[in-house]
């Protein structure tokens, strides 16, 4: 019973002590806050990204005006010189030619990168989070909580592309989609930031381990970061559009918040899902095996 405390709600209290208790069907619950740390990072990104762009665009016209100058003050001072000379050096001294980002990656770098870096690992985890909770959820809702030990421990880009095949015959997640490239991209950096490599260079010869990673432009960067942001997210739309486990959508706990979906990530995907995620508990339950509605807070 209910303990009498004196209020209005007393009556209130001891209903729903008195209910009769209905045992969920299923239920499915984590403790992560991965995608609410991506979205706090997304808004991070779209400040400084704008930032950027207003660098480079002021960056470019500065060298524009840089190459005609230096055109002038060549031909003046070498009036021997072939055009095509005074025309290579002035490219040179101008940067005329260099990518519009690179030449403002020294003032950005020490934000950009680093924002990289933590978007990156979040990414590459979520992702994992998001089939490993599918396929455990699958393999135990079917009866079959073994097959998930199957599978369990390998890669997180052959879990999306094969666990699910264990639960639906006709399961695909297209090898030439942008949300696989994406996530073996992802996979692939995780793997490089997680595992650092030194590079050593001793008398004019690099280490082997150091020729294998190439750094990334920031033209480059700015390309992946907010693939690697949506990708965690169009990944689970999609798997939840895929056809039910017996009768049952599979389960969403991560939700995109402001955090846009990547115009290269085209695979179909359940209409209506709830992606503000504001207030969200991080459950999920149904009482008689059928999904909540998708337009509720899960």
């Amino acid at each position: 019973m209910a303990l009498l405390r004196g209020d209005a709600l007393d009556n209130f209290r001891q209903m729903v002590v008195s209910a009769k208790k209905i045992e969920p069907h299923w239920h499915v619950g984590s403790d992560h806050w991965l995608d609410r740390a991506l979205v706090k990072l997304w808004r991070q990104y779209i400040e400084l990204r704008a930032e950027i762009e207003v660098a480079a665009s002021d960056a470019a016209s500065k060298a524009q005006a840089d190459l005609e100058m230096w055109r002038k003050r060549l031909s003046e001072l070498n009036p021997d010189a072939l055009r095509e000379e005074v025309e290579k050096e002035a490219r040179m001294i101008s940067a005329i030619d260099a990518q519009p980002y690179e030449r403002v990656a020294a003032r950005f770098s020490g934000r950009l990168m680093p924002l990289f870096t933590e978007v990156t690992i979040l990414s590459a985890a979520l992702c994992e989070a998001d089939i490993n909770l599918a396929l455990e959820w699958g393999c135990s809702f079917i009866g079959k909580p073994e097959l998930f030990v199957l599978i369990e421990s390998r890669t997180t880009v052959d879990k999306w592309r094969h666990g699910p095949k264990m639960l639906l015959s006709d399961y695909l997640l297209p090898s030439d989609s942008g949300e696989f490239e994406a996530l073996g991209r992802v996979s692939r950096e995780r793997n490089r930031l997680i595992h650092p490599k030194a590079h050593v260079q001793v008398q004019g010869r690099k280490n082997r381990l150091a020729e294998k990673h190439k750094s990334l432009g920031t033209a480059e960067v700015l390309f992946w970061l907010p693939r690697f942001f949506s990708l965690p997210f169009d990944l689970t739309d999609f798997l939840r559009g895929c056809t039910p486990v017996n009768g049952a959508k599979f389960p969403v706990l991560s939700h995109r918040g402001e955090i846009k979906r990547a115009s290269q990530h085209r695979l179909a995907c359940a209409v209506d899902l709830d992606s503000s995620g504001e207030g969200v508990k991080k459950t999920e339950t149904t009482a008689s095996g059928r999904q909540p509605p998708l337009s509720s807070n899960l």
